[in-house]
């Protein structure tokens, strides 16, 4: 992806992810990265970790992921999961989801395909919403630009969660 796919502007007048072949995506991960896109949260690519590595989502870069974090407060608090989800930061797409596994146990393919259905259905079923919260909430501001590129160049990432989820509630 392009430089500028990474930045506020991209972010905040993207009103759908990118489209994504579901089809050169690992299975049970498609329907977690197709929604997420379809809700406007652009991501990538998915992968199950192939009973080794942590399943993951590459979300296009640190806004991406940031935003991440305060929807996954905001509708996913109350979702069952199997294995507790988080956003990293800095690796080649800027955020990643991730799936921690405390336990050193094998990874469970089984759990990780409930895992994703389950957040893919509830993002789903509130796309527009999250559309909507996101277009209304950062729309051409240029000091909000001004803020949120700071944060970023910076390496902010908690600072840029909370201010997300201060604006949403302005």
């Amino acid at each position: 992806m392009a430089g500028y796919h990474f930045r506020w502007r991209a972010f905040a007048q993207r009103r759908f992810g990118i489209k994504v072949n579901a089809l050169d995506l690992d299975p049970n991960m498609a329907m977690l990265v197709k929604t997420l896109n379809v809700a406007g949260i652009t991501s990538l690519a998915g992968c199950n970790g192939h009973y080794r590595y942590q399943p993951n989502v590459q979300l296009s870069g640190v806004f991406q992921g940031a935003w991440f974090q305060v929807l996954q407060e905001k509708y996913l608090k109350n979702c069952k999961l199997n294995y507790k989800w988080q956003i990293r930061y800095g690796n080649h797409s800027g955020a990643c989801l991730v799936a921690e596994n405390k336990s050193g146990e094998k990874w469970n393919m089984s759990l990780i395909y409930q895992d994703t259905v389950a957040m893919a259905e509830i993002i789903q079923t509130k796309k527009t919403e999250i559309r909507e919260l996101k277009l209304n909430t950062f729309k051409r501001n240029r000091i909000m630009k001004k803020e949120a590129e700071e944060m970023r160049e910076t390496k902010q990432y908690e600072e840029l969660v909370q201010w997300m989820k201060v604006k949403i509630h302005q």
